[in-house]
């Protein structure tokens, strides 16, 4: 379980001016990735932070097509329980779509999610790089707005 690839993701939503922001950032041992996407807005913010998880497993597999699975970090609860195997409700119905997509272009590769606690100052590497994401996602938009 060697060549993996461990992804970060957040998605920022602004209702006021109709902008959804996604951003991911991801480290395996032939590099790393990170970019950030404007959305089609729809103030859904679970819908937001799934749509940062299919970016990012996109931009990881275009990269580095070798890669055999994909941890990805989420501050979104709602999004990482979907992917829980031993989890007993299915898949939520507005979330349904990007998570088939995200199965569909794993290809059969193993995915396994983790949440993890927003804005907590940590000093871990999980707490860092949300704070990292967070702020591109943040740094995207005031770009944006401007």
């Amino acid at each position: 379980m060697s060549d993996f690839i461990t992804i970060y993701t957040d998605a920022s939503v602004r209702n006021q001016i109709s902008r959804t922001q996604a951003a991911w950032r991801g480290k395996c041992i032939f590099g790393s990735i990170e970019g950030t996407q404007l959305l089609r807005h729809d103030g859904h913010v679970a819908r937001a932070e799934m749509k940062a998880m299919l970016c990012g497993v996109h931009d990881a597999l275009y990269w580095y097509p070798q890669v055999e699975g994909f941890f990805i970090n989420s501050d979104n609860l709602q999004c990482v329980e979907n992917f829980w195997t031993f989890r007993k409700k299915p898949v939520q119905k507005e979330l349904k779509d990007i998570y088939e997509l995200i199965m569909k272009l794993a290809d059969g590769r193993w995915i396994r999610t983790k949440h993890v606690k927003a804005h907590t100052g940590g000093k871990d590497i999980r707490s860092y790089m949300n704070r990292h994401v967070d702020r591109l996602t943040r740094q995207e938009r005031c770009a944006d707005d401007c």
